[in-house]
């Protein structure tokens, strides 16, 4: 059975829904904290609290993670 486009779930929904199901869910970005400034990194960093792939972003984010909620 063919779906609609309108039935599609977009990439940014689906990340959305991940964040509801997961109540500590962190974002580790690879790139370069100076080219976080791209539209699609702000959309996601409104899902998710976003950390660099570094030694001290994976600190702060099991910190993160490991916060009383």
């Amino acid at each position: 059975m063919a779906t609609s486009e309108e039935d599609r779930v977009s990439g940014v929904q689906w990340l959305a829904i991940l964040r509801r199901h997961f109540a500590r869910s962190v974002w580790l970005n690879p790139e370069t904290t100076p080219a976080w400034g791209g539209s699609t990194v702000e959309t996601i960093a409104g899902i998710f609290p976003m950390y660099s792939l570094t030694i001290h972003g994976l600190e702060e984010a099991l910190g993160w993670l490991k916060r009383r909620i």
